[in-house]
């Protein structure tokens, strides 16, 4: 039992020693930036979101313009059946 719990605070620790190593570097990597640099980032990031709203935004529209066009084109087919019904019912009562 002591064995199996020293292998999970030994796990943890280690979880948490990488966590802070990953942090230390991210924070010395961003006090190094410039306010330019900055900037730089945070127009990427904006263009990248952006790009992405349009696009599921994009999405969406053709979704519903092709449920749209699915529901015009089954109009237009039972208008034809039934055009085509009553020319045939004008035919046999000639």
């Amino acid at each position: 039992m002591a064995d199996t719990t020293m292998q999970v605070s030994t796990h943890l620790a280690d979880k948490a020693m990488n966590a802070a190593s990953y942090g230390g570097a991210a924070v010395s990597v961003a006090s190094g930036l410039t306010l330019t640099e900055w900037g730089v980032i945070a127009g990427i990031v904006t263009a990248i979101v952006t790009l992405m709203a349009n696009l599921f935004y994009q999405w969406r529209k053709d979704r519903r313009e092709h449920e749209l066009y699915r529901i015009e084109l089954e109009l237009r087919r039972s208008d034809a059946r039934y055009a085509m019904t009553s020319i045939c019912e004008a035919k046999v009562s000639d």
